[in-house]
């Protein structure tokens, strides 16, 4: 071995052989290399290790070790160990960071080690954001001297008017004129201040900074309310980007409290609280309005998802600690759950509450009950399972894995939940699984881009949902089953209805997105955010109201001369009646083809529609 780049690449496919148990043999320089060392032999197209002697001699713990040497921050690593990890002058900055996060991939590092690099990465992230701060904080410094300044010129004219003023009459009158320049200028520069804020709101809202767009956007409002100045194009200007600060937000709280990455977030069925699972090793319960309830301390590593049980009362965390801890709302540790092998990546209750699924890294799903008992292990993933849920029923359970594969498992008349089906189409890993509150929708998201539908009943595809341009790690119905929502690495929430048709796109976050969660009344989303925040934001927004009914795409609307009530039309072939407050009154289903208009006679008793094919309908 020439160097410690082959001795990496050979100590890691050493490590895959220990961890699966063999790999397929492709004849690489890599494996022929590995072969020659003696450790491992070829037999059946198979690469395994030679002797159980070696496997236990030459073990895990063994690669992990060889592995620590080779790290490349290996000194600084040591030292901030040695420091009790309080010398933040020994973690990773800029191109050593990028470095040493390239060297990590692919390899199974230890959980002191992914905390040294985190913590590399917030120091660095939190030296660029003081960088910025530094340089905003000169330019308002810069502007606040230059204000001074005018203003110091502005006392000094006034001074001037006042020598002028125990003049003659004359100097009495140039004194006036020059008070009247004086205030000329100072409204010069208010008109010009309140100008550049309206232009920072536009730029903060197209930076998908909205909250700091909205909050920017109300001050300049009450600044050229006070100024009292009257320009139609400043005005139309301010106003402009008012309304679209306020019509374009969506993000109204934030839960601001972990230190580091928040894995998992969970609203309670009841609606009045959120719990929240870190890689600080921590859980935290919120109320609703984003007030700091508690924080439940007793993991040892990550917490990778956390779930409410149905009444509300009960908490389950899932952490990289290979436990599951089963909580009270008020923070009173009630058991802990033993039996996985390795990580336990996803938590999920039973409708009735009685029982609790687990999903881990070891490619099982265990299912106990609330006193910590295993009653049930399911088996039949080949890799990890990253989640697994209850039908609404409680008679069926999903599975999401590592494998590409979604496992249906029901309960057969022993009490006991069998492998019933396995659903295939995604050709990644799939990160997270759903069923709607109707039990009759499945939907799945991907490593693959990807979102899916498939009915419950059957497991056939529905449809699939694209136009991600990372992977997709969340999924949630809305209460009333009627929408999906997904979530990703690139910070995005998108919202779909049940035929695939996109509705919304909300912007969240810059850095991905790991897990996200539906309010009970289908008004909010919380997306737990690797920026260490929790973001809740409105589905719809309060001041809009969107109608959703039709199939297909809308081709006209019409209010009626009232103005309390809309006539829509579609290529479904439908017209539909609303009330200005959204609500859908009736439904005219047409024979003929797509209707392309709709018109209200004067006294808006009748409807006249026109079709596709020629036709017209009219409709009372």
């Amino acid at each position: 071995m020439s160097n410690e780049e082959k001795v990496g690449c050979l100590l890691a496919l050493y490590q895959q052989i220990l961890q699966q148990g063999f790999i397929p043999a492709n004849n690489s320089i890599e494996q022929q290399e590995l072969l020659l060392s003696g450790l491992i032999i070829k037999q059946k197209g198979k690469l395994e290790v030679r002797n159980r002697i070696y496997q236990k001699v030459f073990n895990l713990v063994w690669v992990e070790a060889q592995l620590s040497q080779l790290r490349p921050y290996s000194e600084a690593f040591q030292a901030w160990q040695n420091s009790q990890h309080t010398d933040t002058s020994r973690l990773l900055r800029g191109k050593a960071l990028q470095d040493s996060q390239k060297w990590s991939q692919g390899k199974s590092l230890s959980d002191l080690d992914y905390r040294f690099l985190a913590s590399s990465e917030e120091l660095d992230r939190q030296e660029a954001q003081q960088v910025l701060e530094t340089e905003r904080t000169r330019e308002i410094e810069a502007r606040l001297q230059e204000k001074q300044k005018r203003l110091a010129q502005e006392q000094k004219t006034a001074q001037l008017q006042s020598y002028f003023l125990a003049a003659l009459s004359f100097a009495f009158l140039i004194a006036l004129g020059l008070g009247a320049i004086a205030y000329k200028q100072y409204r010069q520069a208010a008109f010009n201040e309140i100008k550049a804020l309206s232009s920072y709101s536009e730029a903060l809202f197209v930076s998908d900074r909205r909250l700091e767009a909205l909050i920017t956007a109300i001050k300049v409002k009450q600044k050229w309310q006070q100024l009292d100045y009257r320009d139609r194009n400043t005005d139309n200007q301010i106003e402009s980007v008012l309304r679209q600060a306020v019509y374009g937000i969506d993000e109204y709280n934030r839960l601001s409290g972990h230190t580091e990455v928040v894995f998992g977030v969970d609203i309670s069925p009841n609606g009045q609280l959120i719990a929240t699972g870190s890689s600080d090793r921590t859980v935290k319960l919120w109320k609703s309005d984003g007030t700091l309830i508690n924080t439940f301390k007793g993991h040892q590593a990550a917490v990778w998802d956390i779930a409410f049980s149905p009444d509300s009362q009960l908490i389950a965390s899932a952490s990289r600690d290979y436990t599951l801890k089963l909580w009270h709302r008020d923070g009173r540790l009630l058991n802990t759950f033993k039996d996985h092998q390795d990580e336990v990546l996803g938590v999920a209750f039973s409708p009735n509450g009685q029982l609790i699924a687990t999903a881990s890294r070891d490619k099982t799903v265990k299912i106990w009950s609330q006193d910590g008992k295993n009653i049930d292990t399911l088996k039949g993933h080949t890799s990890s399972v990253w989640k697994a849920v209850f039908s609404p029923d409680g008679q069926m359970i999903a599975t999401a894995s590592e494998d590409k594969t979604i496992k249906l498992w029901k309960l057969n008349p022993q009490g006991r939940f069998q492998l019933y089906q396995t659903l295939r189409g995604h050709t990644s890993e799939i990160r997270d699984v759903a069923f709607s509150p109707d039990g009759q929708t499945i939907a799945s998201v991907s490593h693959d881009q990807t979102a899916k539908l498939w009915q419950a009943s059957s497991g056939k595809l529905l449809h699939t949902l694209e136009g991600y341009s990372s992977p997709v790690l969340g999924v949630v119905f809305s209460p009333d089953s009627q929408i999906v929502a997904t979530a990703g690495w690139d910070g995005i929430v998108k919202v779909f209805n049940l035929e695939g048709a996109l509705l919304k796109t909300i912007n969240i976050d810059k850095k991905r997105i790991w897990a996200i969660d539906i309010s009970p009344d289908g008004n909010s989303i919380a997306t737990a955010s690797e920026q260490d925040l929790v973001k809740l934001s409105k589905l719809d927004n309060p001041l809009l109201k969107v109608l959703r009914s039709h199939s297909a795409p809308i081709i006209d609307v019409a209010f009626n001369p009232q103005g309390n009530m809309i006539a829509t039309t579609s290529d479904d072939r439908t017209v539909k009646l609303w009330s200005k407050n959204g609500l859908l009154l009736t439904t005219f289903k047409s024979k003929q083809d797509s209707v392309l208009g709709i018109a209200w006679n004067p006294d808006g008793h009748r409807l006249v529609s026109g079709h596709w094919n020629g036709a017209i309908n009219f409709c009372r």
